[in-house]
């Protein structure tokens, strides 16, 4: 189960995008770059929400034809973009809330990525509106790329640098596998980072959890399988959201990759989640996988029969 699910994650036949057609080209470049890489197919989609419904003179049901009509013309041109690409791409448009029609959709025609731009909020206005993409990332069972108002396009090359922040909760290690096989995808590179947050104050103990999470970080891959990589370990101390940033930009990564954990009222409307300051920041695409409950199970029974591999760690910061 967890191996043909890694497998459509990184090898996508079919990704979603979802646009609500005033993103920037930043988003439709990544698309491009990443349905090259496994020659997938794209469904570009819009949802007319409800609020932009409004009511004929003779009718009492939804009238939206002049937002269609609209819709259906700037879809048509963003269709040209990946087209001259030689890529496939159907245009759909959508009426409804966007998380219950891209869900739908999702599972009606076996989407395998999402790739959606976000949208910053703060405070009451962050509750009230949402992010599409925030809420996505938490409802899908298959990875979303969000690409931030400050991720920039760094032109067209086939070998990908990934990097992997975990902080080793529970399907943390399905992160790591994950990076790992897209690193492979495109012949590039595989960085996992953790970050702790507290230190011991005796330096002794200090190099001894390090230690720790560098084994950790390392048993987070097969022998075989980051034999075939090229692989880094980083372990940092501080704030994490900084610190991902930090690590992402030297060197530049492509994309980073982060589990997607619970959130309380409060971080949502504080805006304060290391997840949501990651894209508020990242200067590349972040990739949301949050594994369903049959990948869960599947990985939980991996890791409990799998033997643990030595590792001398090299000390990173």
């Amino acid at each position: 189960m967890i191996d043909s699910a890694l497998y459509r994650w990184s090898h996508p036949k079919r990704i979603l995008v979802a646009t609500n057609l005033l993103d920037g080209p930043s988003v439709m470049l990544h698309a491009v770059q990443q349905a090259k890489i496994s020659h997938a197919e794209i469904l570009l989609v819009h949802v007319i929400r409800p609020a932009q419904f409004r009511l004929g003179r003779d009718s009492e049901q939804p009238f939206v034809l002049p937002a269609l009509r609209a819709a259906q013309a700037a879809l048509n041109q963003l269709t040209c973009t990946f087209e001259r690409e030689g890529i496939l791409c159907e245009p759909i448009i959508l009426k409804g809330n966007p998380v219950d029609q891209i869900s739908l959709l999702v599972k009606d025609r076996d989407v395998d990525r999402v790739i959606v731009a976000s949208e910053v909020h703060r405070g009451i206005e962050r509750l009230l509106i949402g992010s599409l993409a925030e809420e996505l990332a938490g409802t899908l069972d298959i990875p979303v790329c969000i690409v931030g108002h400050r991720a920039c396009y760094q032109g067209e090359h086939t070998r990908t640098k990934v990097l992997v922040a975990t902080s080793f909760r529970p399907g943390s290690s399905l992160c790591a596998r994950f990076g790992a096989e897209l690193a492979k995808a495109s012949r590039g590179s595989i960085t996992l980072l953790h970050v702790m947050e507290t230190r011991p104050a005796d330096p002794a103990a200090c190099r001894h959890a390090r230690r720790d999470v560098f084994q950790k970080l390392r048993n987070s891959l097969g022998e075989d399988e980051a034999a075939e990589l090229k692989l880094r370990l980083e372990v940092r101390g501080g704030y994490p959201a900084a610190e991902i940033l930090e690590a992402s930009r030297a060197p530049q990564h492509d994309l980073i990759i982060l589990g997607s954990p619970a959130e309380s009222l409060v971080i949502r409307i504080m805006g304060s989640s290391v997840i949501h300051q990651i894209l508020g920041e990242a200067n590349c695409p972040v990739l949301i996988v949050k594994p369903g409950e049959s990948v869960t199970r599947s990985l939980t029974h991996q890791l409990l029969h799998s033997d643990p591999i030595s590792l001398e760690p090299g000390l990173h910061r």
